[in-house]
């Protein structure tokens, strides 16, 4: 009987799963034959003549998003901003524009930026100052600017805001928040090995304060770049030198001259032309570049103008400079496109080394570091293409520091912008130690080893005074190392690589004049002087990215192809509602196991060559 009644519920167990998996794989079906469909009835791109290119940045500014795509995002919403926009995208179109006959200005639309290192904002500006060579208007606006939007909308021939905005300008500042005293009170003590008077990413667990040495090398830096900004500001708008900083000083007392209306202060600031309401702004618009058939201001957005068939053709040019963009936290082994992984960065450079076509290789950096070991893997890996005959580039981002320039010391050239965050040349190790922390608790460590420094590792038991030294001399073989390889590379001295190093942060310009980088400009700079090293007046850029995997192809391809048609579907077939929410419980469940593997694999002791303050503003 009990026999009976078990093969009854697992024939209904069956079953049920059977028509679980027909569902789901029905659903499946059914939702690609919708997308397909959509594709097909997808309109033609076309570019209408006598438009204005809309420049619409949403988000951070990135050098390379963030990509990790799922069916999910299909089903987004089109009226959903992105959270990443990358300026290489922004910079190809302003660039492209210049000569196009179709386009008569450009507009930049700022309301939806969130924030942007400076130095990728220069790079825009850059490109837009190019536009401008062609005699065609460029006009900014927004509803509100903070520092990093009014910086690009600085580069602009006119540049306008909401009647109930304002320009907000206070100056540069970095802040941490530093938790001794929290640690002291629960117990909680952390064993620091670091070398370098100024590697201070390691404060905020052993201090409740700011060192005078951090406060002093950060002020140096951030007193620079604040600098550059308020010249570069005065000199777009025509203001008198500091002017900006008048204004800042000011702000309380000019606002309570103008009852608080921050619009007509900005105006009468000189730092916009003009405020306007909506509406205004629209008719403004339209005056100038005319309505399209929906009775909106005749534009065409960037993604549009970018996937144009006419415009996304292959290059024919046989002179090819490589292009790898290298971003994030850099870690050990494979790593998605949010960090540098030794593994995953470490074969595109074999690719592009081994590739005939290419000529150079530029290699995009934008990081404040992480391991020093995997650092050392990716460097050897590019005095390896250079040792090859094959000229390697360095174009620094924002941040180039630590870990971040560690791997750009076997480059033919070093480049930064003038606001680049480099340097920081230093390491540190960082151990927590939860002992005492669980003996309040009444949990208590014990036990048997070969030696004494068989529980060195062990977060829960004191660390001796033979493992403290131990770490500290691998922290400080480490550390030389790095300078060694520095003083080689530029030329110098261990010695006096020593006292520019230690953990200091520079800027760009600081660090060319230092001897730290070789020439300061942009990446579209960096690859015109690849190009010029190897007698090309023309050449194309191949871009080495991580291949796809079939599954994260078929998402961008469907993304690209059906982006707007899907969202038509989507509120017209609650099937897909379903698949939503099937699809995404399925990737909480993937993300949060990736987390758990993640803990589980991490090693206990890491030494890092990381610049943590080295937070661009």
């Amino acid at each position: 009987m009990f026999r009976f009644i078990g093969r009854l519920f697992s024939y209904i167990w069956k079953t049920l799963g059977w028509i679980r998996a027909t569902i789901l794989n029905l659903l499946l079906i059914a939702f690609i034959v919708i997308i397909i469909q959509s594709i097909r009835s997808a309109p033609e791109i076309k570019i209408p003549r006598n438009n204005a290119l809309l420049i619409a940045p949403s988000g951070v500014l990135v050098d390379q998003p963030t990509y990790n795509p799922t069916i999910i995002d299909l089903l987004a919403d089109p009226q959903d901003r992105p959270q990443e926009t990358n300026i290489h995208d922004l910079i190809k179109a302003i660039r492209h524009a210049r000569d196009d006959g179709n386009i008569t200005g450009l507009v930049i639309k700022l309301d939806f930026m969130t924030s942007a290192g400076m130095s990728k904002i220069e790079e825009i500006g850059q490109a837009i100052n190019y536009f401008k060579e062609s005699g065609k208007v460029v006009i900014a606006f927004s509803d509100a600017m903070n520092q990093q939007q009014y910086l690009l909308a600085s580069y602009a021939d006119e540049v306008y805001i909401n009647k109930m905005g304002g320009i907000y300008l206070t100056g540069f500042g970095v802040y941490r928040n530093y938790y001794k005293s929290a640690a002291d009170k629960l117990a909680v003590k952390f064993h620091v090995f670091r070398v370098g008077e100024y590697k201070d990413a390691v404060e905020p667990f052993i201090r409740d304060d700011m060192s005078e040495q951090s406060k002093e090398h950060i002020g140096t830096w951030i007193t620079e770049l604040w600098q550059r900004y308020t010249g570069t500001i005065e000199e777009h708008r025509d203001l008198a030198p500091g002017t900006i900083d008048t204004l800042v000083t000011n702000l309380d007392s000019d606002l309570i001259n103008v009852q608080g209306d921050a619009a007509s202060y900005a105006v009468n600031a000189g730092l916009v032309d003009a405020a306007y309401s909506k509406l205004e702004l629209r008719d403004m618009l339209a005056e100038r570049f005319g309505l399209n058939n929906e009775d909106n201001v005749d534009v065409i957005n960037t993604f549009t103008y970018l996937n144009n068939p006419l415009f996304n053709h292959e290059s024919n040019n046989k002179n090819k400079i490589g292009l790898i963009v290298a971003t994030g936290n850099i870690l050990d082994g494979e790593q998605p496109e949010s960090a540098i992984g030794s593994v995953t960065l470490s074969k595109l450079i074999r690719t592009a080394r081994e590739d005939d076509d290419i000529s150079a290789l530029v290699l995009r950096v934008d990081s404040g570091g992480g391991s020093a070991f995997a650092s050392e893997v990716i460097r050897d890996q590019l005095r390896l293409t250079r040792d090859s005959g094959k000229p390697v580039f360095i174009s620094m981002g924002s941040v180039a520091a630590s870990g971040g320039y560690w791997i750009a010391t076997p480059a033919t050239e070093i480049w930064s912008t003038p606001s680049t965050l480099t340097g920081s040349i230093g390491v540190f190790g960082l151990i927590p130690n939860l002992s005492d922390s669980l003996n309040k608790l009444g949990i208590y460590s014990d036990g048997v080893g070969t030696s004494d420094l068989a529980d060195a590792y062990n977060i829960d038991r004191e660390l001796s005074p033979r493992a403290k030294k131990i770490i500290q001399t691998g922290v400080d073989n480490i550390y030389q190392q790095f300078i060694e390889l520095v003083a080689t590379a530029r030329g110098s001295n261990a010695e006096d690589v020593h006292k520019i190093a230690q953990g200091r942060v520079w800027s760009g310009d600081r660090a060319q004049q230092l001897g730290l980088v070789d020439k300061l400009g942009s990446l579209q700079d960096v690859l015109d002087s690849a190009a010029q090293s190897q007698g090309f007046s023309q050449y194309s850029v191949k871009r080495i990215a991580r291949e796809l995997s079939p599954k994260e192809q078929l998402v961008r391809t469907l993304m690209q192809q059906a982006a707007i048609p899907v969202s038509n579907i989507r509120s017209q077939n609650s099937t897909l509602s379903m698949l939503n929410t099937l699809v995404n419980n399925t990737n909480i469940q993937h993300d949060f196991s990736s987390v758990i593997r993640g803990v589980h694999s991490a090693p206990q002791l890491s030494t890092y060559a990381r610049c943590v303050e080295c937070v661009a503003p």
